[in-house]
């Protein structure tokens, strides 16, 4: 029953928002589609793997409080983007000055370094025997392609931030620099891609293009038309090019059963939160925020074999998809996930909507954090180590910085161009 009212919620939900932006491809709306099309896999999920669930009653009242529970949470954490209208922009603001283009050229430089650095590294991946045995070996830290090592950090830190040129590449198309620079700060931001494909995995693609085509739309009104064309070009090269390597992936690690995995992939996601929020499980006290612990005097390791044990126990494991939610959940329990919840919704959801025609840069700044935190949190927390942390503070503090500097320098304001 909980399942088909999450279903129809985020039904209702999504027809709401996408009548009002009118596009599907407004980053809020693609969010909380990729939300309720997840839920709906999880029926297949449910009914192809029955002797996985076959503890498990999701259709009936055993699971009625953590479906309900699980949506609640989930419209909590989704309304500050939501509250935000995509639709209305009007202008966008950068910051005047030396700055700027100096944060861009730096940016550039480091996210093409890691372009080039996984380039090499991503094509020995992907033509490895077995690739199925050598995503799992890494996965379990038996099988490494690079050692650890300063460039590899700084490689794959700086990956992580690819929205950032991505939408620094469109704001400079926006301003009618169709130069080298702005294709080059486009062309770094797939850095990510081979980043993931680096350690044989599969979503960096997807959510690449996720965000190309979030972003994207964001812009689409100030570009011009004979530039979204080009745009359209480079979608479909990457997209053909991407999607196949994703495939090369799927039928090497799933060859009995390719696309059954890529819906179990997608679909296992709504029923695994549920299991465990119905747990009562011991709270593991921040482990998914290592860095945030460290910042505050705490070590950074947390000791969870109390909630491992206990998973065991119940027939579920930790590391399998729960999303963002389930990552939450066992990081501050219950209770402190709706406290979180709402504190970020009475943070932000004003803030979103304040001055609703202009996006500042900084502003879009911590638009693209929600955005990349929940897009990639359909499977699970993907900042839970101390680079995701990192990447989030990142993101605050630069969000800051250039909200003070356009208030000192002044900003560039970018209008819609007249037909």
């Amino acid at each position: 029953m909980g399942i088909w009212i999450v279903i129809g919620v985020l039904f209702i939900l999504l027809r709401k928002i996408y009548s009002l932006r009118g596009s599907f491809f407004t980053p809020s709306v693609m969010v909380v589609s990729l939300y309720f099309f997840s839920v709906v896999a999880s029926i297949f999920e449910i009914s192809l793997n029955q002797e996985q669930y076959k503890n498990y009653s999701f259709y009936g009242t055993e699971y009625f409080i953590s479906s309900i529970s699980f949506l609640g949470l989930l419209l909590i954490f989704l309304w500050p983007l939501v509250s935000f209208r995509e639709d209305r922009i009007e202008k966008i603001t950068i910051p005047k000055g030396f700055i700027f283009h100096s944060f861009s050229i730096t940016l550039l430089l480091l996210s093409l370094f890691s372009l080039i650095y996984f380039i090499p590294i991503a094509f020995i991946a992907l033509t490895l025997d077995n690739i199925g045995e050598v995503r799992q070996s890494i996965g379990t830290g038996h099988f490494q392609l690079v050692n650890d090592n300063i460039f590899n950090t700084v490689a794959g830190t700086t990956a992580s931030f690819y929205q950032i040129p991505m939408a620094i590449a469109l704001i400079n198309f926006a301003r009618g620099k169709h130069n080298f620079f702005s294709y080059a700060l486009l062309l770094s931001s797939t850095s990510y891609i081979f980043f993931i494909f680096s350690a044989v995995g599969r979503d960096g693609i997807v959510f690449w293009l996720f965000s190309f085509l979030g972003l994207w739309s964001l812009f689409r009104t100030f570009i011009p038309t004979k530039i979204n064309h080009n745009f359209k070009r480079i979608l479909i090269l990457i997209s053909i090019v991407g999607l196949s390597a994703l495939l090369l992936i799927t039928f090497s690690r799933f060859r009995d059963a390719p696309f059954k995995s890529i819906l179990s992939y997608f679909g296992q996601s709504f029923p695994n939160f549920c299991i465990a929020y119905n747990i009562d499980l011991p709270v593991a006290t921040g482990k998914a925020f290592p860095l945030f612990r460290s910042i505050i005097g705490l070590p950074e390791t947390v000791n969870d074999s109390d909630l491992i044990n206990k998973l065991n126990q119940e027939g579920t494991v930790s590391y399998i998809f729960g999303t963002f939610l389930k990552t939450f959940v066992f990081s501050f329990g219950k209770f402190g996930t709706w406290m979180i919840g709402i504190i970020i919704s009475i943070l932000f959801v004003p803030y979103f909507k304040s001055r609703a025609k202009i996006l500042s840069f900084s502003k879009l700044l911590v638009y693209l954090l929600f955005f990349q935190i929940l897009s990639q949190g359909v499977f699970y927390f993907r900042q839970y180590n101390r680079v995701g942390n990192l990447l989030i503070i990142v993101y605050i503090i630069l969000a800051v910085l250039f909200y003070l500097l356009s208030r000192i320098s002044g900003s560039i304001k970018i209008s819609i161009p007249k037909k």
